[in-house]
């Protein structure tokens, strides 16, 4: 167990993450894992909107069903989550809830002896769980069996992975700001006037605001505050670990 820890420690992108935590899960016996969680759940989706984030080896089939589809949204298994700490075989759920369109389709592809891990308050703002599952066709035994034998790794490994998450930088698909763009949010945030920030930088007032504008309307701000904001919470400013994006 010890050197998956420090391979999530030491891990650099979400990718890395992603994989040692697959690995770790297969060497005991998990051949299938999905990680699904949100990371900023406190905030209003007027601040900001965020998906689920999802990272799975399930077969492709399976899982562009799942993701494309929505099924994970409001699903008894979601929903379990939300509520509980610790882990749980899918087929308790299902048989406390009921049957619902993720328990269907898990059945379909063989996928039932599945285990489900929560990751209620684990980390600040976030929550979200882990799918295990030992292999199609795996009874609910077999997967309780499984987990009962090596929980104590299991947990502690799938914690330590979903803090690495949550903390780790990772860029959003449909907002990234250029260098210059992050630039002037930075000196905006820090109380400078656009002529302030325009001398600072080199340039025209003008080029300035134009800048502004277009972060601004990269990240769905209505006013340079919110787009502060959300630069800051999407790990887009203050930190010169993001590589710079050519000029618009």
């Amino acid at each position: 167990m010890a050197r998956y820890i420090s391979r999530l420690i030491d891990a650099v992108t979400v990718e890395d993450i992603q994989l040692c935590l697959f690995e770790a899960m297969q060497s005991f016996g998990f051949m299938y894992t999905l990680y699904a969680a949100r990371y900023l759940t406190q905030l209003p989706a007027t601040v900001i909107h965020e998906e689920l984030e999802v990272w799975s080896n399930f077969p492709d089939n399976f899982l562009n069903t799942l993701t494309s589809q929505r099924i994970i949204y409001g699903s008894n298994w979601d929903q379990w989550a939300l509520e509980h700490d610790g882990c749980i075989a899918t087929e308790q759920i299902t048989n406390r809830s009921g049957p619902d369109r993720l328990s269907e389709l898990v059945k379909q592809n063989g996928f039932q002896g599945s285990m489900l891990f929560s990751l209620k308050g684990k980390v600040l703002r976030s929550n979200g769980a882990i799918l295990l599952n030992p292999g199609r066709g795996a009874s609910a035994e077999e997967a309780i069996n499984l987990w009962q034998a090596n929980s104590r790794e299991l947990t502690l490994i799938c914690w330590v992975a979903h803090l690495r998450m949550a903390t780790s930088q990772r860029r959003r698909k449909n907002n990234l700001l250029t260098q210059r763009q992050r630039e002037v949010l930075e000196w905006s945030s820090a109380g400078k006037t656009i002529a302030e920030i325009a001398t600072i930088l080199g340039v025209t007032p003008a080029t300035v605001e134009k800048h502004l504008r277009l972060a601004r309307d990269s990240l769905g701000a209505g006013n340079t505050a919110q787009a502060i904001l959300k630069a800051h919470l999407t790990n887009q400013i203050f930190s010169g670990d993001i590589p710079d994006e050519t000029e618009r």
